[in-house]
C-alpha cells in the first residue's frame, strides 16, 4: 500500500536480504505488487520494498521452513555472557507443542514460555559451549549457545598511590562491562603488615600502618 492513494507510477524497488533463501519479482505492470518464491533451503529473510531514491522503504521479516513438519530456529547460534539471557523462537508450518532440552542444565538453563510453548528463554549459569534442542515430536533443530564469562576486563583508577603512616586512602575498580550482574570483587594486600585493605564491592580502602611497600590487587569473583 502506497500513500498518498493518487500516486500512479510509484516505481518501487524490492529486494530480499539473502537471496539463497529466497527470490523476489516485481509486478512489471504494477510495481506495488511482487511475488515471494521461497528457494528450497530454511531460513530468515527481510523482504524490503522502497521508493527509487531509497528515502522511503518499509521491511517483513520472513521465515522460511522446509515441510509441514519442519521446525526452525530464529538463530542457529548465539553468544551469551554468564548470568545473561537470550530468547529463542521455534516456528513450525501447523504450530503445536515445542519442547526444548538443554546438553547441560547445570550450565546453561532452558525456561519455555508457560502461554506459548514455541518461545524459551535460555539462561548461561556456567561458561563454555553448550546446546539446545527444540523438538515438535517430528523433528529437531539445535542451536549452539556460546557462553562466555561475565567480565571482560577489570581496572583500578591509580597504577600507585602514596600514604602517609596513619591515614587511609580510597582505590576504585572498574570492570567492563560497565553493567556486569556481579561486581563483588575480592581485595588483597601483598604485605598487610604494612598497609591493609577493607572492601568487598568495587571501592576498598587503604590503611597504611608503616612505612614501606605493599600491592594491593583486586580479583573479580567471576
Amino acid at each position: 500500500t502506497v500513500n498518498p492513494d493518487g500516486v500512479r507510477n510509484p516505481n518501487l524497488q524490492w529486494s530480499v536480504s539473502n537471496e539463497s533463501y529466497a527470490t523476489v519479482a516485481v509486478d512489471s505492470a504494477d510495481s506495488k505488487k511482487a511475488v515471494l518464491t521461497a528457494k528450497s533451503t530454511e531460513g530468515n529473510v527481510v523482504v524490503k520494498v522502497s521508493n527509487e531514491d531509497g528515502t522511503i522503504e518499509a521491511s517483513i521479516y520472513v521465515t522460511i521452513i522446509d515441510t509441514s513438519t519442519s521446525i526452525f530456529l530464529n538463530k542457529t547460534s548465539t553468544t551469551i555472557r554468564k548470568g545473561g539471557t537470550d530468547t529463542l523462537i521455534a516456528t513450525t508450518q501447523n504450530g503445536g507443542n515445542i519442547s526444548w532440552v538443554s546438553s547441560n542444565n547445570a550450565a546453561l538453563s532452558v525456561t519455555p514460555s508457560p502461554s506459548d510453548s514455541s518461545i524459551c528463554t535460555i539462561k548461561g549459569l556456567g561458561e563454555g559451549t553448550y546446546t539446545v534442542t527444540a523438538s515438535n515430536g517430528t523433528t529437531s533443530v539445535v542451536c549452539t549457545v556460546n557462553i562466555i564469562p561475565q567480565i571482560d576486563s577489570v581496572r583500578l583508577d591509580y597504577s600507585s598511590l602514596t600514604l602517609s603512616v596513619g591515614t587511609s586512602g580510597v582505590l576504585n575498580a572498574y570492570v567492563t562491562p560497565a553493567d556486569t550482574p556481579n561486581q563483588a570483587i575480592t581485595w588483597t594486600s601483598s604485605n598487610p603488615n604494612i598497609a591493609t585493605v577493607s572492601g568487598t564491592g568495587t571501592q576498598c580502602t587503604i590503611q597504611a600502618l608503616v612505612a614501606g611497600t605493599t600491592t594491593i590487587t583486586a580479583t573479580t569473583a567471576e
